[in-house]
């Protein structure tokens, strides 16, 4: 979520708009539903911790703290960018020559290993903007190649145990894009309009050049090429494309990744028809327990729809949990849950802490 300090620096967005556009409201506000939600299952659960046995193999079962290396290795290496990790410490000259090594090319994506919401999420044009950007925090990186096939999408997928799997959600993206007109500078355009200007104060900060630009009339240009909406891009309900060849290919992926039930697919294809054939289809992330069903962020659903999709979510979480209880599979405990956590939380704060 964007923060209400931003949404203060924001020009020009009127404040019934800050309110009433649920996508933009501070994440306790927006979360606090939530809490309610889960209170209700773990009562029925009776075990606060009953989600994880949802990922029983992934840390708090994707709550907060998982490694995505340790998901990657789980997804078939046909569906992924060339992904390799370093680790903390690590010199950039060894750096570079791990990722020369690995094949992988500029442009290229720069992330950390663990982290949240699109934070230090960079994609890095040359040696010397890598260089920069490794040099932010000294952590666990994630380096891939940059996918650059034209649709970005997230799938969810839920998997009952005993019973059949369930795509429950597909999101599709709108990136921020801005068609010149001649004579209007991507900075005016921005100004005027709603989205593009809750970006405005890190464009003067990251891409200062890009706003000055006038763009001849009819060309396109992509502000942003990260699919996030915290970075201003458009999130669509794309739930009626749900079939079986889409719940059958994902199905087969997710076979492959032991002890997963639940979870969204952040992912780069080539077109619709790619989320049934898996053909140029790459997995960028997968997210578990954390993740929200994303079509929800779609401007046109009610707000109360938002929270029905949300239950619904966590009422197949329950049901997971109620069929894994069954097969003596059990939740994550107490003092391991801590023990992420606190890692989790010095973590974040190195990386909210990050050098800019």
């Amino acid at each position: 979520m964007v923060s209400s300090t931003q949404m203060e620096k924001s020009p020009k967005i009127p404040i019934w708009k800050q309110k009433l556009n649920w996508e933009f409201w501070p994440m306790w506000l927006a979360n606090l539903p939530l809490f309610f939600i889960w209170f209700w299952f773990a009562l029925r659960s009776r075990h606060l911790l009953f989600f994880t046995t949802a990922n029983p193999d992934i840390a708090t079962g994707g709550f907060f703290g998982e490694s995505k290396m340790v998901i990657y290795k789980k997804i078939p290496a046909k569906f992924l960018p060339k992904t390799i990790q370093l680790p903390a410490g690590m010199t950039f000259g060894e750096s570079l020559q791990k990722v020369l090594k690995a094949g992988i090319h500029f442009p290229l994506v720069a992330k950390p290993d663990i982290g949240e919401r699109g934070k230090l999420v960079h994609i890095c044009k040359d040696e010397t903007s890598l260089r920069k950007h490794l040099a932010k925090a000294d952590i666990d990186w994630i380096i891939q190649d940059f996918v650059d096939f034209p649709l970005e999408a997230t799938v969810f997928y839920t998997r009952i145990p005993g019973e059949n799997a369930l795509i429950s959600s597909v999101c599709l993206k709108q990136f921020l894009e801005f068609t010149g007109d001649g004579s209007t500078s991507v900075e005016a355009w921005m100004k005027k309009n709603h989205r593009a200007a809750f970006q405005l104060n890190r464009f003067r900060k990251e891409k200062p050049e890009l706003l000055a630009h006038i763009p001849p009339f009819g060309e396109r240009i992509k502000l942003e090429q990260i699919g996030n909406h915290n970075l201003g891009t458009k999130f669509l309900d794309g739930t009626q494309h749900i079939g079986p060849e889409m719940t059958a290919l994902f199905d087969r992926i997710a076979s492959s990744m032991k002890n997963t039930c639940y979870g969204r697919f952040d992912l780069r294809c080539e077109n619709l028809d790619s989320l049934k054939t898996g053909h140029k289809l790459k997995v960028l992330e997968f997210n578990g327990i954390g993740a929200e069903p994303a079509h929800i962020y779609d401007p046109k659903i009610p707000i109360s729809q938002k929270y029905a999709e949300i239950f619904r979510h966590w009422r197949i979480i329950y049901r997971i949990y109620r069929q894994q209880k069954a097969r003596n599979i059990r939740p994550e405990s107490w003092n391991i849950f801590r023990r992420h956590y606190s890692r989790y939380r010095k973590h974040m704060l190195q990386i909210r802490q990050s050098k800019t």
